[in-house]
């Protein structure tokens, strides 16, 4: 009961500050757009589309939303006070996520909502398995990104940590992730660029990329499995996806457990 308190209580934070309205009306607008100009161009796959849109707008909004649902409360002593209550440390953490996950599913399903509609109000073609597919494996992204922020949440002390933390995150899945085995092999070459195909680690690698994994997933149920290695199929990055909620949110938890308040 205590868990399902403090959830619902991370569920509602955003209402009251109506943020969450401003949440639903972006990702209302963004896939709406998205509807709109699949049922104008039947050349496009609103679905797929759909897809490389969340993976790039959708670790932004939960990020935004899980980041300081601790380190705030810790920052401002008011987390002192809920703790005085009859709730566990490790409530606190479980309940935001539960909570900030419930958040960030309903701007997923405002998204897709929308783009069903919009796509059906403008004549195109509509597919309401493949639709389902992207919710459901965007549902469960969203999770993954939720417990990646408040995990960091709960490993810090600070907000200026945490958003650093975060966003630093952000730009390495996105931007850097792909950079570091080449920077690796640069140093190992004797500081100078490798030449040849890259090993199979470098491939491995870049399939633990949680927003890879996401995309990996999606683009495999949606179209035709890829064949070959093993780290290309569904199955493997779906490991990849749980491995990244259970290690981020069990580090938030032993290291919050452990922090001086």
């Amino acid at each position: 009961m205590s868990l399902l308190t403090l959830a619902k209580r991370r569920l509602l934070d955003p209402v009251r500050t109506r943020s969450l309205w401003v949440m639903l009306a972006l990702f209302a607008l963004v896939f709406g757009l998205m509807g709109y100009l699949g049922g104008s161009n039947s050349m496009l796959d609103t679905a797929t589309q759909s897809v490389a849109i969340m993976a790039f707008l959708l670790p932004l909004v939960a990020l935004s939303y899980s980041y300081d649902a601790i380190a705030g409360p810790r920052e401002s002593g008011s987390l002192r006070v809920l703790l005085s209550y009859p709730f566990t440390r490790r409530e606190v953490v479980l309940g935001t996520l539960v909570g900030r996950i419930a958040v960030v599913t309903l701007g997923v399903l405002a998204g897709v909502l929308a783009a069903i509609v919009a796509t059906v109000a403008f004549g195109g073609s509509l597919d309401l398995v493949a639709f389902g597919i992207v919710l459901a494996v965007s549902t469960l992204f969203a999770a993954v990104m939720v417990a990646i922020g408040v995990g960091i949440s709960a490993s810090v002390a600070t907000t200026n940590a945490a958003v650093l933390t975060a966003f630093g995150s952000y730009l390495l899945y996105f931007a850097f992730w792909d950079l570091l085995p080449t920077l690796g092999r640069y140093v190992l070459n004797g500081f100078a660029f490798p030449t040849g195909p890259p090993p199979e680690w470098v491939l491995i690698w870049s399939q633990l990329n949680p927003i890879t994994a996401y995309r990996a997933v999606a683009e495999a149920v949606l179209a035709q499995p890829p064949t070959g290695a093993v780290y290309h199929t569904a199955w493997f990055a779906i490991v990849v996806l749980g491995a990244w909620f259970v290690l981020t949110i069990g580090i938030g938890l032993v290291r919050f457990d452990r922090a001086d308040l």
